[in-house]
């Protein structure tokens, strides 16, 4: 069994401060080579209850965000095979092919540029 990593509490402390302050748990996991479920222990454990809890829910919808748009990009795969078939394509219109591809592409287009981040402070 390995040995448990021991952390500094200043380490503890910059990535409690990152997570209240908007980091995911996955980000504060990747900038500071901690585990995503040290860090959710941790979060569990501040006195800022209320802030926890925002905590978990932004980190629970940004997990749903990503499994949706992994389904997405599976479903998009999926369809470029199905509209390679030129039999399949051949019964198809051209509009009905175009409106089902477009209704998904736009979706995660849409849902991707308004999770990113905003830089219109910086241009100001």
């Amino acid at each position: 069994m390995a040995e448990r990593k021991k952390y500094s509490s200043d380490v503890k402390a910059a990535v409690i401060a990152d997570v209240l302050a908007d980091l995911t748990f996955e980000e504060a996991a990747k900038k500071y080579n901690v585990p995503r479920g040290t860090i959710a222990s941790w979060v569990s454990r501040t006195d800022a209850p209320e802030l926890h809890k925002n905590a978990i829910k932004q980190q629970e919808i940004g997990d749903k965000i990503l499994s949706y748009l992994a389904k997405v990009y599976e479903t998009l795969q999926k369809q470029l095979e199905v509209m390679g078939n030129e039999s399949w394509l051949k019964q198809q219109s051209a509009s009905q092919v175009a409106e089902l591809h477009n209704t998904l592409n736009d979706n995660a287009v849409r849902l991707l540029e308004a999770i990113e981040p905003s830089n219109e402070s910086e241009d100001v």
